[in-house]
């Protein structure tokens, strides 16, 4: 059985109180037509959806739906330091960029859902030259659907998670 932490799934726990949203009208929990499967949308010049987390899981899974907008996440985790650094992916930014505490990076969506896992320790390792503890905060930046954010302690094929986790079902 994979070892999981799931903080956002298809039940929508994040709009119920699990996350920090900075505007919940430009939130809303919708039924998406291709999964049928309700998700967070965020959409709006504001909309964000922080989920403060403690987890040493090296693998962050989300599952997103591109809306022909602009979108972007940040990640802030701990290193072996005990520094706080920040790894930012965006489908505006087409240059990555490293300074002392945040890497900045493009992100590639393709139409429909994407399915984006992180490996946090070569992140870490490969924009700070530091090893990677734990994660400290998922926020993610409108405009997307999100349906599901979980951690992992390895990559996985989708015939090896839990039903409710997988991408194909």
């Amino acid at each position: 059985m994979p070892h999981t932490c799931v903080i956002v799934s298809r039940c929508c726990s994040a709009c119920e109180g699990d996350a920090d949203l900075v505007d919940p009208s430009e939130a809303t929990v919708v039924k998406d037509e291709e999964t049928k499967c309700e998700a967070i949308e965020l959409y709006g010049r504001l909309a964000e959806m922080s989920i403060p987390c403690r987890c040493d899981l090296p693998y962050l899974v989300m599952q997103v739906k591109d809306v022909d907008r602009f979108m972007s996440f940040e990640v802030t985790v701990v290193d072996h330091e005990k520094r706080i650094r920040k790894l930012v992916a965006s489908n505006k930014q087409s240059m990555a960029r490293v300074k002392a505490y945040e890497c900045s990076m493009p992100l590639t969506l393709k139409k429909g859902w994407n399915y984006v896992c992180l490996d946090l320790p070569d992140l870490t390792q490969r924009a700070f030259g530091t090893q990677y503890q734990r994660t400290k905060n998922v926020t993610l930046r409108a405009n997307c659907r999100v349906l599901r954010v979980y951690f992992q302690d390895r990559r996985y094929e989708d015939v090896e998670l839990p039903a409710f986790l997988r991408v194909i079902k």
